[in-house]
C-alpha cells in the first residue's frame, strides 16, 4: 500500500543519508556496552562456579604470587580469606605456614626437593 502525502516527501536522500550514518555511529557504543555486559556475565558465573567447588582451588603467577583461591582451598589449608591475602602472597608463603604442620619438623625447601 502506497500512501500520498504532502509530507512523504519531507527528507530527501541528503537527510536519509545522514539518519542512516548517526544510527551506525549510535550503535558502534550500544554494541560495546552489551559486550562488557556478556564478559561481566561471563566472569560472574566462573566466580560463582569457582566459590561453589568443592575442590580447593589456587590460581598462581608464573612468579608463585596468589591471584585467588577459592573456599575449599583456604579450608584444606586452614586459612582464612585474610590470612591467604595477607599472608599467602607467593607460593613460598604458602609453604612456609605450612612447614611447621608436617610430621617432622623440616625446612620447607626439603619438603618441595621430594615433592
Amino acid at each position: 500500500m502506497l500512501l500520498h502525502s504532502p509530507r512523504s516527501a519531507a527528507f530527501g536522500e541528503p537527510e536519509l543519508r545522514l539518519m542512516h550514518a548517526l544510527c551506525q555511529q549510535a550503535s558502534r557504543p550500544l554494541k560495546r556496552v552489551l559486550w562488557y555486559h556478556q564478559q561481566e556475565e561471563a566472569r560472574n558465573r566462573l566466580e560463582q562456579m569457582l566459590t561453589d567447588l568443592p575442590t580447593g582451588l589456587a590460581l598462581f603467577d608464573r612468579q608463585g604470587v596468589l591471584l585467588q583461591a577459592n573456599p575449599a582451598w583456604l579450608h584444606i589449608w586452614r586459612l582464612n580469606g585474610d590470612t591467604a591475602t595477607q599472608a599467602v602472597q607467593r607460593l613460598d608463603d604458602l609453604l612456609a605456614l605450612l612447614a611447621p604442620r608436617l610430621p617432622i619438623q623440616m625446612h620447607w625447601l626439603t619438603f618441595i626437593s621430594r615433592a
